[in-house]
């Protein structure tokens, strides 16, 4: 921010705005001794757009989280049968914040795409700014392969998403800043494999389609591809088990929250002994 906001058209970089909030940014970077980055791409894209900036305090610090145990709930069928959800479908999981960056418009193009297809079923959990033009958009199609609910506590959440076969991650294809969408941790936990369609610009698809090999991606703004992984995925179960059981691996191997200790550690114990 303020860059992310140019992206999506809210204000130009000619307005006071950005002006000023850019002003704020550029003082962040000069109090703070070191930054971190989520991704290489990120890490990259400050230091090019901020030149004033040595190299050495700016640093990958990725997203991590607390390892816990993979346990599938034991009874995916009775919790499918309580949300209504078909028992054969490929369930499409979108979990958490519905704003103008998560591009729900893609989503909703989906849920056109594949009304009454009996293969695929769409589970929408979360909320935001957009929830309620999805939450519409989903009332006046009438879908039978759709469910929206709204932000479940912790282990409902859980309970549910475990009985999901695909984790769906979008952003809108204006963006120009390298991002890591946070829900990509949750489904990598879960073993259950990501479904992608971001900006171009980003190096999320690095991340999903070549290093940790647990998913799918296409450029947001060609809906077709995305609709074609969804159909790949929709009908290739051992390709969903392949890609899920990746995510998990890689998740344990490299967004472990010690990791997260291990860089602060690092930068801590080399700034007292200087």
């Amino acid at each position: 921010f303020p860059q992310n906001a140019v992206d999506l058209g809210m204000f130009s970089k000619r307005s006071l705005p950005y002006v000023y909030f850019r002003r704020c940014e550029k003082k962040m970077y000069a109090l703070a001794a070191v930054i971190g980055c989520m991704s290489e791409g990120n890490r990259q894209y400050l230091l090019r757009h901020n030149p004033k900036l040595s190299a050495d305090r700016v640093e990958l610090f990725p997203n991590t989280a607390a390892v816990r145990p993979l346990e599938k709930t034991a009874d995916i069928a009775r919790v499918r049968q309580e949300r209504g959800i078909p028992a054969q479908a490929c369930v499409f999981l979108f979990s958490g914040n519905m704003g103008a960056p998560q591009y729900t418009e893609l989503l909703c193009a989906a849920m056109d795409r594949f009304a009454g297809d009996a293969r695929v079923f769409f589970l929408v959990m979360g909320d935001g700014t957009h929830s309620a033009r999805v939450r519409a958009h989903i009332e006046k199609g009438a879908f039978k392969n759709v469910l929206m609910t709204g932000r479940l506590p912790a282990e409902q959440y859980q309970r549910v998403a475990d009985c999901c076969d695909v984790g769906l991650s979008t952003l809108d294809p204006r963006f120009t800043i390298p991002n890591y969408p946070s829900k990509t941790l949750s489904y990598m936990m879960g073993a259950i494999p990501v479904l992608a369609a971001t900006d171009s610009r980003t190096d999320y698809r690095d991340l999903l389609v070549e290093q940790a090999r647990c998913g799918l991606w296409s450029d947001s703004s060609r809906q077709e591809d995305f609709f074609a992984n969804i159909e790949r995925l929709a009908q290739n179960p051992a390709l969903r088990e392949e890609l899920g059981r990746n995510g998990r691996e890689y998740f344990e191997n490299n967004f472990d929250v010690r990791r997260s200790v291990d860089i602060l550690e690092k930068r801590f114990l080399a700034k007292k002994s200087s």
